[in-house]
């Protein structure tokens, strides 16, 4: 608990404090709100989302998770997210209206994948400390999501296609290779190239997994105004 206590005392130190959660849903968001409401002017929530296909992806590369490599892991868990994800979506554009200017949605693949990532991060700074980022932010974030690549890539991670490579079924997930870069910084983020994260679905050879999620996934795909591997027939 030592950790924690001087994580409070410094936190105290600041006028601005933000915190990531991870698996919040839109209910403790509102009940947290509510709870706070005569100082609701203090409160900025930034709502992230990130196409189903590049979760899961993620979640199968993780050894602790218990979906890695486990077909019917993963439709339940596929199951189970886009559904909550989208009640998340409704419950939030009703709180928009009882909290006007509380909320910013933003898409994970516009912060990290985007050619226009700069705008995307200059619109967040905005949002939550109300001025646009000092010139060594830019570069931070210039820094963090091109890593030792600079802009080469991102464009063709970008157009990338889906590739089964001659897997059958289910197929087989690679492993990950440890990645060698830069050494972490003092936030503990890594530099590198983003779009390779979030575009790194496509080359997964996973093809039924992503034809399912996106049979599954497709009102929030459409929501995010996103494109489909296998568009559904209209």
């Amino acid at each position: 608990m030592e950790c924690v206590t001087q994580g409070e005392e410094t936190c105290r130190k600041f006028s601005r404090r933000v915190t990531k959660v991870i698996r919040a849903t839109m209910e403790e968001v509102a009940l947290l709100l509510e709870r706070n409401e005569a100082c609701i002017h203090r409160f900025r929530v930034v709502h992230l989302l990130r196409d189903p296909r590049g979760v899961a992806s993620s979640h199968m590369y993780l050894p602790a998770e218990p979906y890695a490599k486990d077909p019917i892991r993963i439709t339940s868990f596929v199951e189970r997210a886009c559904p909550r994800v989208m009640r998340d979506v409704r419950l939030r554009r009703h709180l928009e209206r009882r909290f006007p200017g509380t909320f910013l949605e933003l898409r994970f693949e516009d912060m990290a994948g985007d050619e226009d990532f700069e705008a995307t991060a200059q619109q967040l700074h905005q949002f939550v400390f109300g001025r646009d980022p000092p010139p060594e932010v830019r570069a931070w974030v210039r820094t963090l999501l091109q890593g030792d690549q600079g802009g080469s890539g991102r464009a063709s991670s970008r157009r990338g296609s889906l590739e089964s490579r001659g897997s059958s079924g289910w197929g087989r997930w690679g492993s990950r290779r440890r990645r060698s870069g830069p050494p972490r910084d003092v936030y503990h983020a890594s530099p590198r190239n983003s779009s390779s994260v979030v575009y790194g679905w496509k080359t997964s050879r996973f093809e039924p997994y992503i034809r399912y999620t996106e049979e599954v996934c497709k009102d929030l795909i459409r929501y995010l105004d996103l494109d489909f591997e296998f568009p559904p027939p209209t």
